[in-house]
């Protein structure tokens, strides 16, 4: 079980968010069809605090285009998903990512 320190610890997490958008809950409930969606992308990376290595880097959106759900809950759903691919270790989080389109 790894412990959670803002000043101690062998790894260190940043992050940051690349771009945001809250969207329109109005335009969602009355147009529907993608109309009004939120969306967010951030990039996260996890650094060997002695080496300075790059362990881990992961650039991801989300989108919310329904009125079921917020970016908020988007964020959160994928950050618990996350957790639990990092506690099986990063080769899995890589084996479950998807190719990037350009």
């Amino acid at each position: 079980m790894a412990t959670v320190s803002r000043k101690e610890g062998e790894l260190v997490l940043t992050g940051r968010i690349v771009d945001c958008n809250a969207g329109s809950w109005a335009a969602k409930i009355w147009i529907g069809m993608g109309a009004g969606a939120s969306s967010a992308t951030w990039d996260i990376k996890l650094v060997d605090r002695q080496s300075g290595d790059t362990l881990l880097a992961l650039h991801h959106r989300a989108i919310s285009g329904t009125d079921r759900s917020t970016i908020d809950d988007k964020i959160i759903k994928w950050l618990e998903k996350l957790g639990e691919l990092l506690r099986q270790g990063a080769w899995e989080v890589y084996q479950h990512g998807k190719v990037a389109n350009r």
